[in-house]
């Protein structure tokens, strides 16, 4: 099961978002990794020297948002001009994250995760599943299902005074935009029914402030409000986009 400590995560946040982050921009954590020596979520600063065998991989990420995708053979500093650093809260709750993610590898959720498209997708509302997720505020939410979720109609009512919306979906596969006359405010949750499926879901939503983050800033923020789904699934997206790069 996918659990995530939710104390230490709000801390990193918090730290995060309050602090300079010179003060923590040289530790790492490890966010994928195709060898024994380094495990997902494990944490080293700049100055560690790191062997990476030929063929082999490992991609690490700092408090800004920075990826390094180190491909073997490698055998130096993790980053040469780094002035080395101690740890923090705000990456010991992303370490938590990205090693809680790591060990429920196998579920459906983190199969779902592997093949996300992109962010907007990775972020979005999943109708899916009964959980908590995160929107931005001011933004329209994005609604995405499973793919052999076929069904034609989709009703969403507020749980707390039942005012509610139906909308169509054009099919499987495709994402959805949560409708305007519906509104939101946080901690609103919301009953999801699709019209010919027999089970129901509960969506808890909760509003973030609409500013710039970092990834890791947004990566906590959602962990802290344990909008689980979706963390897991920027993440995956993040590694991607650093294994794609080079």
């Amino acid at each position: 099961m996918f659990k995530l400590n939710k104390k230490l995560l709000t801390a990193g946040l918090a730290l995060v978002m309050g602090l300079s982050t010179q003060a923590f921009a040289s530790s790492y954590v490890v966010i994928s990794s195709s060898i024994k020596t380094f495990k997902a979520g494990d944490q080293i600063t700049s100055e560690t020297i790191v062997d990476i065998p030929d063929k082999k991989s490992v991609v690490f990420i700092n408090a800004q948002g920075k990826t390094l995708h180190l491909k073997g053979p490698y055998k130096d500093k993790l980053e040469k001009d780094g002035a080395g650093g101690g740890d923090s809260k705000a990456m010991r709750a992303l370490a938590s994250l990205v090693k809680s993610t790591a060990e429920d590898s196998s579920s459906v959720g983190a199969i779902r995760a592997a093949s996300l498209k992109g962010r907007d997708q990775a972020l979005a509302i999943n109708i899916s599943e009964t959980g908590d997720y995160c929107i931005i505020d001011s933004k329209q939410p994005i609604l995405d299902r499973y793919k052999k979720e076929n069904y034609a109609t989709v009703t969403l009512v507020n749980v707390a005074d039942s005012m509610a919306e139906t909308i169509k979906w054009n099919g499987a596969g495709e994402v959805n935009q949560w409708p305007n006359s519906l509104k939101i405010t946080d901690g609103d949750r919301f009953l999801v029914m699709q019209e010919g499926k027999d089970s129901k879901t509960l969506i808890n939503l909760h509003i973030l402030e609409n500013r710039t983050y970092s990834d890791v800033e947004f990566l906590v923020s959602l962990a802290a409000n344990e909008c689980n789904d979706q963390a897991r699934g920027l993440l995956a997206i993040i590694q991607r986009e650093a294994i794609n790069a080079n």
